[in-house]
């Protein structure tokens, strides 16, 4: 379970990037009615947060308020996205925006015992992240090149926090090469979420994601949890194999446009994806 100081560092860094992305309808009492935060990331848009209050829906406050988000960044951005429960009435509102159903986000789960004794290919090299990596500059450049060609977008500001959350014994992860490339990255909290994960060839995939959990099973980690586009067909079917489990539960990805490369990445989770 994530600790609620995650949740406060993750509201905290929200604002200070994305703060104009955030919205609150109020009634005349000031009682929140629901909110909605975007977060824009060079020329992509993401909807990280949308909620109404139950006994206000049905009164337009959700449009009002994904029109005031998608403001945010207008003009900046080629493609807008979010991946969200299977409620049809908010699917049905982020069709009426453009954005399309493009697969399912599986929530999936289970025990990486099955990989503990993987280890990489000889042409991969590991380079565990720590405190040092954030101001690294060839690190840096590597996870901004590997953003670029995968999610198609550079999140420095994202790899800020998560490096944060490494030097505070919160996070773990890797940053792999071959020869002087940078192929991929995982990261992985302390409480078992797997993501972000990302490799740039299909073929790289599972060998780094393979390793990232023979890493969490050496360490001593009984459970995972990632959320896993079903689109990564082959990151499925391993996770299958090893009895994982898909959750009661799941999301859709819903895009405007084309984004990045969905069959070669795990998501970070709802809030920064």
């Amino acid at each position: 379970e994530r600790p609620q100081e995650h949740y406060d560092w993750l509201r905290h860094h929200l604002l200070r990037h994305d703060g104009d992305g955030w919205w609150l309808a109020e009634d005349e009492r000031g009682t929140v009615l629901g909110w909605s935060s975007a977060v824009l990331r060079e020329a992509t848009w993401f909807l990280s947060g949308f909620w109404v209050r139950p006994e206000a829906q049905g009164l337009g406050i959700g449009r009002n308020l994904l029109q005031h988000a998608l403001e945010y960044g207008r003009g900046h951005y080629r493609v807008h996205f979010v991946y969200a429960s299977d409620d049809p009435r908010a699917l049905a509102l982020y069709q009426r925006f453009g954005m399309v159903a493009r697969f399912p986000v599986w929530s999936i789960s289970g025990n990486p015992a099955g990989l503990a004794d993987y280890h990489l290919p000889a042409d991969i090299v590991a380079q565990p992240f720590s405190a040092a990596t954030a101001s690294a500059r060839q690190a840096r450049l590597a996870l901004d090149e590997l953003d670029l060609r995968v999610r198609g977008a550079r999140r420095a500001a994202d790899h800020s926090l998560w490096l944060g959350y490494v030097g505070s014994g919160s996070f773990s992860g890797q940053l792999y090469w071959r020869g002087s490339q940078p192929i991929g990255y995982y990261y992985m909290s302390n409480w078992g979420m797997l993501g972000p994960v990302v490799a740039t060839e299909v073929g790289d995939f599972l060998p780094l994601l393979k390793h990232g959990l023979a890493e969490a099973a050496r360490h001593g980690f009984g459970y995972l949890h990632c959320d896993l586009p079903s689109i990564n067909a082959e990151a499925v079917r391993l996770l299958l194999d090893l009895r994982w489990r898909i959750n009661n539960g799941h999301s859709f990805f819903l895009s405007s446009g084309p984004l990045g490369m969905m069959d070669r990445y795990i998501p970070s989770g709802a809030t920064l994806f």
